[in-house]
């Protein structure tokens, strides 16, 4: 099995504004809220994927605002705010 653990690179288009598509049960799914700032398929299904695809180039509306939302997420999973909240998780023990 062949896959992202957690989805970094998610992060970093959605940064640059991009909607993303991403594999349903491999870790993305904390990079990636289907529907929101990209779409979760299923691992290995390839029509499932083609017509992922195929709804962000058709819809430039959902792409928009799925690139807008990636932008928000990717702020929320900033590297200063997950060390805080390591920190505070940390403090609290």
């Amino acid at each position: 099995m062949h896959f992202e653990g957690f989805g970094l690179v998610f992060l970093e288009a959605n940064a640059c504004g991009k909607s993303v598509i991403g594999t349903l049960g491999c870790g993305i799914e904390d990079a990636v809220e289907n529907e929101y700032n990209g779409l979760l398929v299923p691992q290995n299904d390839i029509n499932k994927t083609a017509n992922a695809v195929l709804r962000i180039l058709d819809n430039p509306t959902l792409a928009q605002k799925l690139g807008s939302n990636g932008k928000q997420k990717s702020k929320d999973m900033s590297w200063q705010k997950t060390v805080k909240k390591y920190i505070k998780v940390y403090q609290s023990i």
